[in-house]
């Protein structure tokens, strides 16, 4: 039996959703949550430049990215419980829509020394 079969498991959403109730007050307004969304998204943010500037090593534990990726989650789960909707059945919903979607590759820039290859036309007026 999967650990989402269990009946005795608590659901994420639930129990983010008590604990924040119980830690932060039942009137807290989904405007302070979505502040806290953009903190925490910020946090991410920061942690995944901090490793592209890292020399890149075999095995490295993204711990830093991991914990703030999680903690995006747990707001996600209060803002959800807040706002009375099921997130991870909104997340099925919209992936199935988001899925379908065409989209345009991922485009990495070449670093700066390549760079100065190229060449330059330059016109005369």
């Amino acid at each position: 039996m999967s650990c989402c079969q269990d009946p005795r498991r608590i659901d994420p959403q639930t129990k983010v959703g008590a604990w924040h109730r119980a830690t932060f007050s039942q009137d807290c307004p989904l405007s302070w949550v979505s502040n806290k969304l953009a903190a925490e998204t910020g946090e991410v943010c920061q942690a995944v430049i901090t490793l592209e500037g890292e020399p890149c090593r075999e095995g490295r534990i993204y711990e830093n990215l991991r914990d703030e990726a999680a903690d995006v989650l747990i707001v996600l789960y209060a803002l959800a419980d807040r706002a009375g909707f099921d997130l991870d059945q909104a997340l099925a919903d919209r992936f199935g829509v988001v899925s379908q979607r065409e989209f345009t590759p991922c485009v990495v820039r070449r670093p700066r020394a390549e760079l100065t290859q190229v060449r330059v036309l330059r016109v005369n007026p």
